[in-house]
C-alpha cells in the first residue's frame, strides 16, 4: 500500500516547484544504491573481501612465473 502512495506523492511533488528539487534529489540517491546493486551483481568476487583484488594479483604472478595453471 505505501509503494503507490510514495509513487503518488512523487508526482505531485514534481508539479510543484519547491519539491521538485526533494524529488529529483530522491531520484538521485534511489539511482545511487541501484547502481550499486548492479556492481555488484557484475562483479560479486570483488564485494567479497577488501584483500580480493591483491589476493588475485599474487596468484596471476604466480602463474606467470611459473607457466602453469596448476598451483
Amino acid at each position: 500500500m505505501s509503494n503507490w502512495f510514495n509513487k503518488l506523492i512523487r508526482i505531485a511533488g514534481a508539479s510543484f516547484p519547491g519539491s521538485s528539487s526533494i524529488v529529483q534529489f530522491y531520484s538521485e540517491i534511489k539511482s545511487f544504491q541501484t547502481e550499486r546493486r548492479i556492481s555488484k551483481l557484475e562483479d560479486p568476487i570483488s564485494y567479497l573481501h577488501q584483500d580480493v583484488w591483491s589476493v588475485a594479483e599474487v596468484i596471476y604472478n604466480q602463474v606467470l612465473i611459473q607457466d602453469s595453471w596448476n598451483l
